[in-house]
Formats: C-alpha cells, sequence, structure tokens
C-alpha cells in the first residue's frame, strides 16, 4: 500500500485520526465535559441527544451516498465538527441552548460522515490492495482512539476544558486540511 498508493492510505490514516481523536473523547468523556461546562452533575438528557444525534446522523448518508461527492461531505463535516467543539469551548458556558446546539451538531456532522469511514477507504483502493489498506487504517484509527482515551484525563489535570476542546477543533480542522494529501481526479 505504501509503494503502490502512499498518498491514498497516508490520506485515510490521517483524517480518519483527526476525526477519531475528538470523537472518542467526546463519547467517552461527555458526562465530564457536560458537568464542567454546565457546573451540574445530572446530564442524562444532554448525554442522550448527543448519543440520539450521532445515530440520526447516519441516516441521511444511506440515501444520499451515491449523490454526493464523498471528499466535499468530509471537508464539510470536519469543519462543522471543529467549529461546533471551538463553540462549546468558547460559548458553551453562557448559554445551556448553545451547548445543546453546538454538541448537536458536532454529533450529527460526525454521524452523517461516519458512513464514509468504510465506504471512502474502499472507493480509493483497487480490489486487490483494499482489504490491506482497510485493515490497515482502521489499525491507525483505532491506536488513535485508544490514546485518546488514556490521555484525555491526564490532560484533564494539566489544561482547562477550554484548552482541550479548542486542541480538538484544532484536530478536526487538519483533518479537513488532509484533503490536500489526495490526489486530484480520486474524490
Amino acid at each position: 500500500m505504501l509503494r503502490a498508493q502512499p498518498r491514498e492510505w497516508l490520506f485515510c490514516c490521517a483524517f480518519w485520526l483527526c476525526q477519531t481523536i475528538p470523537v472518542t473523547v467526546i463519547l467517552f468523556y461527555s458526562p465530564i465535559i457536560l458537568s464542567d461546562v454546565t457546573g451540574s452533575a445530572d446530564q442524562t438528557g444532554r448525554v442522550a441527544l448527543i448519543y440520539t444525534l450521532f445515530m440520526i446522523g447516519t441516516l441521511p448518508m444511506t440515501l444520499l451516498k451515491r449523490t454526493i461527492n464523498p471528499a466535499k461531505v468530509l471537508v464539510v463535516t470536519a469543519v462543522v465538527m471543529a467549529a461546533s467543539l471551538a463553540g462549546v469551548a468558547l460559548f458553551g458556558k453562557s448559554s445551556p441552548m448553545l451547548l445543546s446546539l453546538f454538541f448537536g451538531a458536532y454529533a450529527f456532522s460526525y454521524g452523517f460522515q461516519t458512513t464514509l469511514d468504510n465506504l471512502y477507504p474502499n472507493k480509493l483502493f483497487p480490489a486487490p490492495l483494499r482489504a490491506s489498506a482497510v485493515g490497515s487504517i482502521f489499525a491507525v484509527g483505532r491506536v488513535g482512539a485508544s490514546v485518546s482515551a488514556f490521555c484525555f484525563p491526564h490532560l484533564m489535570l494539566y489544561f482547562s476544558l477550554d484548552t482541550l476542546l479548542l486542541a480538538g477543533a484544532s484536530v478536526a480542522v487538519c483533518g479537513a486540511l488532509c484533503l490536500r494529501i489526495l490526489p486530484a481526479g480520486r474524490d
């Protein structure tokens, strides 16, 4: 893969790492994050809303996967996710409605693009390389998810939650910028 299609492989690994790192933190630690932002320990309703929007976000792509340019979906959703995390960091404490709106936008946009986790790499690689490429891309993504899940609580000891959310937004922006790696004509 690295000899045959290094740019495609590098793009997929980098992009999905940039998506996996923030979403793993959100999925694992949303009650802690929400409690810190709102000052209230009971976040059951908001967590349920976030998880529901993750699921609802996957539904439109099941109908639109053949009519939408996947590269554009990836860029737009990465930018929305970055803006949403930045919104939580900068404005989440000012209004419960804004907090829910930003987290909801993050969850829906991640759900929308997550369908492409399986489809897009399969489109980029020819059949003889596909299984190895997709498997190695997912392995890299799982390593990133594991590292982010284990590191986040330790980072909270040294950095404010707002700083960590802004860092997550920066990681999501890097994901959108990864599309520059992809060769023209392959999206």
